[in-house]
């Protein structure tokens, strides 16, 4: 169609809990008050309840199937829960996410949709 061809995006969204145990990790979902979740199962992978391996575990499988960006979003009560868990998240899963798709460039290396850089 005259367009030139853009690398093609796929995204995959999870809910995320992350601590350093799974039952720490289920206390910061009870804590948020998170009830919307409450009809979800973990067998349905829309949310991540547990440990650094158990986030490993699930999105690990969705980049082999090509999916190119992973959004979690965090349970958290309070700002210092949810900076917590995004430090945990950057030190123990994304290196190893990573390593599973040393072919994607990190996200501030791709062009936006419209092919200009911001």
């Amino acid at each position: 169609f005259g367009i030139p061809a853009a690398p093609l995006s796929i995204a995959r969204q999870f809910y995320v809990s992350l601590a350093p145990t799974a039952a720490a990790a289920r206390s910061v979902v009870l804590d948020s008050g998170a009830n919307v979740q409450a009809g979800v199962t973990d067998a349905e992978e829309r949310r991540i309840i547990g440990t650094p391996e158990d986030v490993i575990r699930v999105m690990a499988p969705y980049l082999s199937a090509g999916v190119t960006e992973l959004c979690p979003i965090f349970y958290g009560a309070t700002l210092a829960a949810l900076i917590g868990q995004l430090q945990l998240f950057a030190r123990e899963v994304m290196p190893t996410l990573r390593a599973w798709a040393p072919a994607f460039p990190p996200a501030h290396q791709l062009a936006p949709a419209s092919g200009t850089m911001t």
